[in-house]
């Protein structure tokens, strides 16, 4: 019991609250991003897998570090933002659920315990699913 108090003791001295202990721990959650008071959304004319997809490369394209992903539940979790983004730590973490809708739409929702981070990523990746695809015959003479 003392080895489980010692380091309880040594996080909440160090001024983290439950729910960023528990993120770090375990991960950020489905939940915490449907949940989450403030988070950016934006619905997309594309498949729920298309946007999934895409976003893992644009996950992987920001130098960020994947930790936790759900292909069933279309759920993403990242961090180490800060090279792309340096108004925060590289254990933010940054949550992004795909969400289907009716005709081959989807709902992107991007949550974090950093607004800041969450707005710049959302804008990135808003800006990422909206540009049309490349073809291969595009750019040849």
């Amino acid at each position: 019991m003392k080895k489980l108090i010692t380091p309880l003791l040594l996080i909440f001295l160090c001024g983290c609250s439950m729910t960023q202990v528990r993120d770090f721990f375990m991960g950020m959650s489905v939940e915490y991003v449907k949940n989450a008071e403030t988070k950016y959304a934006k619905t997309f004319d594309l498949g729920a897998a298309y946007c999934y997809e895409k976003t893992l490369a644009f996950i992987h394209g920001m130098k960020a570090q994947l930790l936790n992903e759900d292909r069933k539940k279309y759920f993403l979790c990242a961090n180490r933002f800060d090279y792309a983004y340096t108004l925060c730590l590289d254990t933010t973490q940054l949550g992004i659920l795909i969400t289907p809708l009716e005709n081959g739409k989807s709902l992107v929702e991007v949550a974090s315990g950093n607004y800041n981070l969450a707005q710049f990523v959302s804008e990135k990746l808003f800006s990422k699913l909206t540009e049309p695809e490349k073809t291969d015959t595009e750019g040849k003479r």
